[in-house]
């Protein structure tokens, strides 16, 4: 299968009746494309961080994703990365935009997997990963920003990215990012599941994944009849791996909430300026709840 402009990725079976993933990174397309400058440069810096994070071969308790089988860099030109294949033992995959609402229990599990997952990381840092985990932060969506229409959610974006770097709970509370955490990108066994892709992961606040989640992968119904059981599962799930991880559980659900807000809020500027996909009727209708509900906190801040 190709990917856009600059690669491939394909599943080769070995004589012991194995299969790994294979993924070939073209580099000289990348330098000769003039098309999109910034989108290539953060496209290309997507691959390379990929690289970096199975390169450090994590061992992350309840979070099962790809391992680095081999990693070749023969020429200049070209880049290949050879991975474990979860099919065998995560095999299905729902692939398609909301599909994954119509069964509650593998909400549950990929909401485990993430608490798992920021909880491990919970306030610390990885070199050479994104500094800001995610593709839609604001510093790399100017063009988007421009597009959008005039109104509160555009005049407020500058200050909404101010929290998101660290402004909100004085640069507390931060972990790495899966960054691209849709169901396209996510399997399924009967009791577990696993992700992969990690071109867009870094620093932020774990709701980023969160709200990336609920509005790629869910749909509006299920949303809006159990957004806040989800968020409390997904909340005591993660204070409960950071106290097996002997971290600090002075994370409110309060805070929680908070940082979901303003992510949301984020994400579906994003939407606004880029195109709208996935559940953004449920973006609107509570992008336009909490910027309400934040009213007084954000002009104080201003």
């Amino acid at each position: 299968m190709k990917f856009k402009y600059f690669g491939e990725i394909d599943r080769l079976y070995l004589s012991n009746e194995t299969t790994i993933i294979h993924k070939k990174l073209n580099l000289k397309k990348f330098k000769n494309d003039k098309r999109n400058l910034m989108g290539n440069e953060r496209k290309f810096q997507s691959y390379i961080v990929e690289k970096v994070f199975y390169d450090f071969k994590f061992e992350i308790p309840n979070c099962k994703f790809p391992s680095v089988v081999y990693l070749e860099k023969f020429k200049t030109d070209e880049e290949n990365l050879y991975l474990t294949d979860l099919k065998p033992e995560f095999c299905f995959t729902y692939g398609h935009r909301n599909e994954i609402s119509s069964e509650m229990e593998d909400i549950y599990l990929v909401l485990k997997w993430l608490a798992s997952f920021h909880a491990f990381f919970w306030e610390s840092k990885v070199p050479n990963l994104h500094q800001q985990g995610g593709y839609w932060y604001l510093d790399t969506r100017w063009v988007e920003l421009e597009r959008m229409k005039n109104c509160e959610l555009k005049s407020k974006a500058k200050l909404i990215d101010r929290l998101l770097k660290g402004e909100l709970h004085n640069g507390k509370f931060r972990t790495i990012i899966h960054g691209d955490a849709k169901s396209e990108n996510i399997l399924f066994s009967s009791t577990e599941c696993a992700l992969y892709d990690f071109q867009y992961t870094g620093e932020g606040f774990g709701e980023k994944d969160i709200v990336y989640f609920f509005i790629s992968s869910l749909d509006e119904t299920i949303l809006q009849k159990y957004e806040m059981d989800y968020l409390k599962y997904y909340y005591n799930e993660l204070i409960k791996n950071l106290k097996s991880n002997n971290k600090s559980t002075d994370f409110s659900f309060e805070n929680c909430m908070m940082q979901y807000k303003i992510c949301l809020l984020d994400y579906y500027r994003f939407l606004l300026g880029w195109g709208c996909w996935g559940n953004s009727n449920f973006a609107e209708v509570r992008s336009e709840q909490i910027l309400t509900e934040l009213g007084n906190y954000f002009a104080n801040l201003s």
